[in-house]
């Protein structure tokens, strides 16, 4: 893997951190291109670089862990989309200042 796509996935899991803070989920260090995710004082997933949600299925075994799990699905791919439409926008000039 190179440079580059360790730099992009490092920012996305980043900016998804930040994100998952204002959602009340508590993210822990990023570890080995990994952000493990907290809710409730219980480790709850795992979120890879590329974007993928893993998780065990003990950890998801109530209907409000598993909305809180499909809220990190959700959040991770609106920031991945995010991220993505950022990186092809055309950058903004500022004219007349």
């Amino acid at each position: 893997m190179n440079d580059q796509t360790n730099m992009a996935q490092l920012r996305y899991l980043e900016e998804l951190k930040i994100s998952l803070v204002h959602a009340g989920f508590e993210p822990e260090r990023i570890e080995d291109q990994h952000l493990p995710i907290r809710w409730e004082d219980h480790y709850l997933c795992r979120i890879s670089g590329r974007g993928s949600v893993l998780y065990r299925q003990e950890n998801v075994d109530s209907i409000r862990a598993q909305d809180a799990l499909q809220t990190v699905i959700d959040i991770a791919k609106m920031t991945s989309e995010y991220m993505a439409i950022l990186e092809t926008a055309p950058r903004l000039k500022a004219s007349g200042l």
